[in-house]
């Protein structure tokens, strides 16, 4: 069934995985600080900004799917400010979890026939594509978060 292994492998980059990447979001930034979170290395995004990121695309196509409307837009998929406190980097995580598996359930709840209609519109494709473009957009910056990890690591002193 492929939306099941669609689901499977939103959950593996996000959630539980070691396959591909031998790691995953949640497996890289749950014991890290709100201060390592918003560490801006060379001028580079911090892993929060990053996880954050990641995460506006994932709950907007999950209101997306409940809605039938695509409300996020490219141009505010950076638009966040830094935590400022552990606990709000904290709910943030869990609401990035919460939403993953909403997501990776709608997906797998989704028959393989439909996989290959619309998505919400015409001009943005068909569900797979999208749905795969959501999985790879999520390594892509699942690598930036892991060598920022360990740039941060490696300025702290710690291999």
């Amino acid at each position: 069934m492929k939306s099941k292994e669609l689901a499977d492998r939103l959950r593996e980059v996000i959630l539980n995985g070691t396959w591909v990447a031998n790691t995953n979001f949640k497996d890289q930034i749950q014991d890290m600080d709100f201060q390592g979170a918003n560490l801006s290395l060379a001028g580079r995004n911090s892993i929060g900004l990053l996880a954050q990121h990641i995460h506006y695309y994932i709950a907007g196509v999950l209101e997306a799917f409940q809605s039938g409307q695509l409300t996020i837009r490219d141009k505010f998929s950076f638009d966040f400010s830094p935590f400022e406190s552990q606990q709000q980097w904290k709910d943030f995580q869990e609401s990035f979890w919460k939403d993953t598996e909403a997501l990776a359930q709608i997906i797998q709840a989704m028959p393989d026939a439909d996989l290959g209609e619309a998505f919400i519109d015409p001009k943005y494709g068909h569900m797979q594509r999208n749905i795969d473009g959501l999985i790879e957009h999520s390594y892509y910056h699942l690598g930036q978060v892991a060598l920022l990890k360990k740039m941060i690591a490696q300025q702290n002193g710690v291999e």
